[in-house]
């Protein structure tokens, strides 16, 4: 079809006529190859009035347009503008805007030429992008952009999204509340089909939190993929995986990829992991946005597998001045697989270690850390907890879970005292989790007012009932967790 065709050409040259302006200048072949004959490039001249959002709305009702690329110098009329985003935006065709004045010359030269009040940019571009709008730097920019949506049409529903971490789920729902863009309700029918996947803690509202379940089924991608892809509400699906190598991300991903080329809807799967790392920065945030909201009375520290990561963490303790630090140094899986590199063990001893009230490696963390072999009894396990005193550590705990014998024994070193926990090592498969559980236990006991020894005493008992109560539980197969919840169902 040619532009001459297009309804809304029509309807700009029917309305131009009414005004008893001349006809505008249609610049077909600039854009001709960009959107293959479906729309053109509209020249409001100076002085045109309030022609803009006249051509705007013209081409967004025009059925054969799909995309609008606009390069505007003022948008005078704000409220019309998003008015017109919001049912562009209903309709599935994106706008993009090239809108000069980033700087205060390009805003006082854009206000001279055409006569508007030129407001702040980063305001401006703020409410663009929260109206969906498309906000591009430069002419280039404006025209790869508009290529790419003409081809590629933008879902107009919202999108599911599907993570293995709850803090991601929340990140997601805060970035798209912040952006404008709906999160769309799952129906019935996928509310069923999730309910029957996840385990029964876990909810299947969307965004869909799959729960640490997922290392143990990793079905559970591929189930909670297919449900929320066949949701009519949902037009596309957005993937946040936390995933401990790219081996791992791989195999999900090519596990996924039957059911996500079957839905035929865009799919977006983001990696985090130890090939795909978090930034420092983004940590900082998050540490300086707790502590500065929040009365913090204990941090307990899990697994940090870069240096640069490391270093973060232990500014942001310095910064707030945090000492009640429990620090657990995740560094070997229970396969005796190296969880980080070198280089990241000798920036934990010197860095973190040193800051933590108490580090609680088990037998074959306290080996990788003093690089020597792994303690047989609890003479070598006392001897190796001492040597990581003397080289930095203010106190340790280092777990007898790995160990064998009628009794599991931890045992306790600081500078001038020692002690010995014991209880009856239990027959199950359900530990999957039983040395974070034991850290953040003992951290929630600094935070309620008790010194390290009893705090360390009564995570013991927890940690053993809630191991002892474990086989109440039912969730999938293989290693499952310890019952945190014993003591009320």
């Amino acid at each position: 079809m040619h532009l001459q065709e297009t309804t809304g050409y029509k309807v700009i040259q029917a309305w131009m006529a009414k005004e008893g302006r001349a006809p505008f200048a249609f610049q077909e072949e600039t854009w001709q190859h960009i959107l293959d004959g479906r729309s053109g490039l509209v020249n409001a001249p100076t002085g045109c009035g309030k022609t803009f959002s006249v051509f705007l709305g013209a081409l967004i009702d025009d059925e054969e347009t799909s995309v609008a690329a606009l390069f505007v110098e003022q948008i005078r009329r704000p409220q019309t503008f998003l008015a017109l985003a919001k049912r562009a935006r209903k309709l599935g065709k994106p706008i993009v805007v090239m809108h000069p004045g980033r700087s205060q010359r390009a805003r006082i030269s854009a206000s001279s030429h055409t006569g508007a009040l030129t407001g702040d940019h980063a305001v401006m571009e703020a409410l663009l992008r929260h109206a969906a709008v498309v906000v591009v730097e430069t002419l280039e920019e404006l025209v790869d952009t508009a290529e790419f949506l003409a081809r590629f049409k933008p879902p107009v529903n919202g999108p599911g999204i599907i993570t293995n971490s709850g803090a991601i789920k929340g990140f997601s729902i805060d970035f798209c509340d912040r952006i404008g863009l709906d999160i769309p309700v799952l129906g019935a029918t996928a509310n069923t089909a999730l309910k029957a996947a996840l385990p029964p803690f876990a909810s299947p509202d969307n965004p869909v939190d799959v729960t640490a379940q997922v290392l143990r089924d990793r079905t559970l991608w591929t189930h909670t993929a297919r449900a929320v892809l066949a949701d009519p509400g949902v037009g596309s699906l957005c993937i946040p995986m936390v995933a401990g190598s790219l081996k791992y991300a791989m195999d999900k991903v090519e596990a996924l990829l039957p059911t996500i080329l079957a839905a035929g809807k865009p799919t977006v799967i983001a990696v985090l992991g130890d090939e795909f790392p978090v930034p420092p920065e983004f940590i900082a945030a998050q540490i300086d946005a707790v502590f500065s909201d929040l009365a913090v009375g204990a941090v307990k520290i899990g697994m940090l597998s870069q240096p640069a990561v490391i270093e973060a963490v232990a500014a942001g303790l310095d910064r707030w001045k945090q000492t009640h630090v429990v620090l657990d140094p995740v560094m070997v899986a229970t396969s005796g697989d190296r969880l980080i590199n070198p280089q990241a063990i000798d920036t934990l001893k010197r860095v973190l270690i040193p800051r933590a009230a108490l580090i609680t490696p088990n037998l074959p963390e306290a080996a990788a850390l003093l690089d020597c072999a792994i303690a047989r009894d609890e003479e070598e396990m006392r001897a190796q907890a001492c040597r990581l005193i003397e080289a930095g550590a203010r106190a340790v705990l280092i777990k007898g879970g790995h160990g064998d014998g009628a009794e599991s024994v931890d045992v306790r070193v600081g500078p001038t005292t020692f002690t010995r926990l014991a209880t009856a090592r239990i027959a199950t498969k359900n530990t999957h989790g039983t040395g974070c559980t034991l850290s953040a236990a003992i951290a929630a006991g600094l935070a309620k007012g008790l010194d390290l020894v009893s705090a360390v005493r009564e995570a013991k008992v927890y940690v053993s009932e809630a191991i002892a109560a474990s086989e109440r539980l039912r969730v999938g197969g293989g290693h499952g967790p310890v019952h945190h919840f014993h003591r009320w169902w």
